[in-house]
């Protein structure tokens, strides 16, 4: 009971059908095999299609088979988001990093043993795991050891990918692969059906202004520059914002990365500059200049042009990844102040000092 990441099709051809796929993922589809419909999971970081995995809800030859009544596991607590946004909460028997969990919901669920911690010296402790009473664990495409011995102890184990989609709303639309796994297809098609009326009447709103403010994102670190490539979802974000997004023409598959002083020179004057990240309190541009004197001549910070969003307050890493129509809007009300002006920030906001 665990998937083929051989990344060959193993799927009968002659009987296979592609009888749907999302509107915006990249990572998954539907398949019809022998008239029973099941859901295909892919490899994206392949250079063409390949498939990892088709779990089906009835047996079938080279299909894995989702047990009648699943109980999950996960290794990512953003899939926590997509269970408790389709009520399927009750489906789940544990979670790595417990401890970073922020919905309440499941904090509650959490904190009543419902869903068990699952941590241990490496990302999944296997006599928790089996404990917990799940037959289904949710990891990332790219195994370790852990797998292998779930996978022999007979849990499904599944690689999920949401968090290599290059679009916010085909992360969201994984949605819809967890509602398939979980019996919920109906409440998740709905979930994301709203998500993405409401994501697109935002940009419908934004490319109505005559403005389109230019857009740096990264961080330095021993002084290289890293940022989000032209093909990221932050990338797509600030697009849809309409903002232009200074590396836009540079594509790749993981960040790319240049000296800072070049870095410096490149947005020495751009309008905004955005930043994700992890610590206590407000970021504030005092801060910022502690860690680089030069960042004062940059004309977004002189501007008080600098957006952040604090990941160690704000759920970014979980209900954000269902919310993108929350984060456009903040966005928005950053890049176009006029179009969204009573907006109250969610996850990003200017800093205020």
């Amino acid at each position: 009971m665990s998937c083929n990441t051989s990344n060959d099709n193993t799927a009968d051809s002659a009987t296979e059908i592609v009888s749907r796929k999302p509107q915006y993922a990249q990572g998954f589809d539907w398949i019809t095999l022998d008239g029973v419909e099941c859901l295909r999971l892919l490899d994206l970081q392949a250079d063409s299609l390949s498939v990892l995995c088709t779990v089906c809800k009835e047996e079938r030859e080279n299909c894995m088979l989702l047990p009648p009544q699943p109980a999950f596991a996960t290794l990512s607590t953003t899939h926590l988001s997509y269970f408790n946004r389709i009520a399927c909460l009750n489906a789940v028997r544990g979670t790595a990093y417990a401890a970073y969990v922020m919905n309440p919901e499941v904090q509650g669920e959490i904190e009543n043993g419902n869903i068990v911690s699952l941590s241990g010296e490496r990302d999944l402790d296997f006599e928790r795991t089996l404990a917990s009473g799940a037959n289904v664990v949710l990891t990332y495409p790219y195994g370790d050891q852990s797998f292998e011995d779930l996978k022999s102890a007979g849990l499904l184990v599944l690689p999920i990918s949401e968090y290599l989609e290059e679009h916010p709303l085909g992360r969201a639309e994984w949605i819809r692969a967890l509602g398939f796994l979980c019996g919920a297809e109906s409440a998740a098609d709905s979930a994301f059906l709203e998500i993405d009326r409401a994501y697109n009447a935002l940009k419908l709103q934004a490319h109505l202004s005559s403005s389109i403010p230019s857009v740096f994102t990264g961080s330095n670190d021993n002084g290289v520059w890293y940022a989000p490539p032209g093909n990221s979802f932050i990338s797509q974000f600030i697009r849809d914002a309409s903002g232009s997004y200074i590396f836009s023409g540079r594509h790749a598959k993981g960040n790319i990365s240049m000296d800072f002083e070049i870095l410096l020179e490149k947005a020495l004057e751009v309008d905004y500059w955005g930043k994700v990240v992890y610590d206590e309190g407000a970021l504030t541009l005092e801060k910022l200049a502690a860690d680089d004197e030069r960042y004062a001549a940059l004309k977004a910070f002189k501007n008080h042009h600098v957006f952040y969003c604090n990941s160690a307050e704000k759920d970014y890493f979980g209900d954000g990844l269902i919310e993108p129509h929350v984060i456009l809007a903040d966005l928005i009300a950053i890049l176009h102040p006029n179009i969204l002006p009573d907006h109250k920030p969610v996850y990003f906001e200017l800093i205020k000092e």
